[in-house]
């Protein structure tokens, strides 16, 4: 009898000619739940994507039912019995459950479809699941945990025997995670293997059998049901131990090797004056600039870099306009939301623009896969609150938050905030220098803080920079300096 449903081993993957698997495998028991964890960038997504048939691997091979296969594409691994479920965008919300679940004819090449028959079907489907709803309900009246039932149900009327559930589970509470564990459950006892993919390991812990963490391109740890501990599956996740809080604590390393990005003697017009900075690799950096004509100035040429006098490294090299947005992102104090645009359609616009293909052809799935890679990973919960507002409800923090979500799908290597907590509440302010701080931690991403709010620089950043007479006036190391030495500082700045 055949227990092993699939096995992926020694998978290789490139993706613009830089590797994201090595020697990357996985594999699924019959009647079981698996989990695959990740964080952006490890090779999480490729390896779905190679599993679902949107891409080949470069090295390595797939088995399907003990047997060798090459999944060619989507349809082909439909075929192969793997239906993937990654958005609820896929539920048409005025139609009903039937339509929602039979969307096409079974034999395409007849006109006729007996609905009879279908909506007969849809019902003992739904039935089957625990959802004891009538199928002539429209999808808009069911909330979300119905919903995601829905999309199960689907899979089930196209013969899965494997079902990939991706970066949708993360939505849900820990209630709402025990009713779909048991439906889980009701399905797999059918035969089904189920693997899900996700960047929340107690989501996963909730439901899975297994997990699988990936890191860096290859399988790090398999980690059993008993063996399930929140702290140690992001600790192997990341690769290292998890620092808490993520509040500046304590004494910080002295950043090693070149800066980043560095500005040496940059004159620009009246603003500027043997103006002189360095940000290096994970590091927030806080500039306090009172003067409104010096900070013109700055944002000048950091959206053009060319100064009067003076250059602009970036990586050791004269800083190109075309590194802005993608390498360097500035979010202005007040960023444009573009209210009668969705959620999703603010934070992938500026991508679409940037990865679009010749005649404006935009590439859905390398947006998508960005989405999940670097966003996601970052953003999972304040996108799912934000999904419970329309954009003109946004709060402050909820805009900037979306504006963050925008920078990130670009993947820079810094970025520029300016007065990113003004007006906000203290809670608010709390979370977003808490999340500032994550995406330093987390992401590798370096900060350059503009804001004239002294309390926010000395909760999160590593280098303060006073700055006055178009220039760099005093730098503060966090290293060195006390919190006390630099509002001694400030307080006679103030006073000048």
């Amino acid at each position: 009898m055949i227990r092993e449903v699939l096995r992926l081993e020694g998978i290789f993957a490139n993706a613009h000619n830089v590797p994201t698997l090595y020697n990357a495998w996985l594999n699924l028991q019959k009647n079981e739940i698996v989990g695959l964890f990740g964080l952006n960038n490890s090779g999480r997504t490729t390896l779905i994507q190679i599993l679902c048939g949107n891409i080949l691997p470069t090295a390595g091979r797939i088995y399907r039912n003990e047997k060798p296969v090459v999944l060619l594409s989507p349809v082909h691994a439909k075929q192969m019995g793997i239906v993937r479920i990654n958005s609820f965008n896929s539920l048409f919300l005025d139609f009903d459950l039937t339509n929602n679940i039979f969307l096409m004819p079974e034999n395409p090449k007849r006109f006729l479809v007996n609905e009879q028959v279908h909506a007969m079907q849809s019902q003992a489907i739904l039935n089957f699941l625990g959802l004891r709803i009538p199928s002539k309900t429209k999808v808009r009246d069911l909330n979300l945990v119905e919903q995601f039932i829905v999309l199960l149900a689907r899979a089930i009327a196209e013969h899965a025997e494997i079902i990939v559930i991706e970066d949708i589970l993360f939505t849900f509470t820990e209630d709402q995670l025990t009713t779909i564990h048991n439906v889980l459950k009701i399905i797999c006892k059918e035969g089904i293997s189920i693997l899900l993919s996700e960047y929340r390991a107690k989501t996963l812990m909730h439901l899975c059998d297994r997990i699988f963490v990936v890191r860096e391109g290859t399988i790090a740890s398999i980690c059993s049901s008993d063996q399930f501990d929140e702290k140690k599956l992001t600790s192997i996740m990341i690769g290292q131990k998890i620092k808490e809080p993520l509040y500046r604590s304590g004494k910080i390393l002295r950043n090693q090797g070149s800066p980043l990005l560095e500005w040496q003697n940059v004159c620009y017009g009246k603003m500027l004056k043997s103006f002189s900075m360095a940000i290096h690799k994970s590091q927030i950096v806080g500039l306090l600039c009172n003067n409104k004509h010096m900070l013109e100035g700055i944002l000048a040429v950091l959206k053009i870099p060319h100064p009067t006098q003076g250059q602009i490294l970036f990586r050791q090299r004269p800083l190109l306009r075309s590194a802005i947005y993608r390498d360097i992102f500035l979010i202005p104090e007040n960023d444009i939301i573009y209210e009668n645009l969705s959620m999703n359609e603010n934070i992938t616009l500026l991508a679409q623009k940037e990865f679009s293909l010749p005649f404006g052809i935009i590439p859905h799935s390398k947006i998508q896969m960005l989405y999940n890679e670097l966003v996601l990973p970052h953003f999972m919960e304040e996108l799912s609150e934000m999904r419970k507002h329309s954009i003109k409800a946004f709060s402050r923090k909820m805009r900037l938050e979306l504006s963050l979500c925008r920078a990130l799908m670009l993947g820079p290597s810094i970025l520029v905030l300016i007065n990113p907590t003004k007006l906000m509440d203290s809670l608010s302010v709390t979370q977003i220098l808490r999340k500032i701080v994550h995406l330093k931690e987390r992401a590798g991403i370096s900060i350059l803080l503009i804001s004239n709010n002294i309390y926010d620089q000395l909760h999160i950043c590593d280098t303060i920079l006073f700055t006055g007479e178009k220039k760099v006036l005093t730098q503060f190391d966090m290293n060195r300096h006390s919190s006390d030495d630099v509002l001694t500082y400030y307080r006679a700045y103030m006073g000048r």
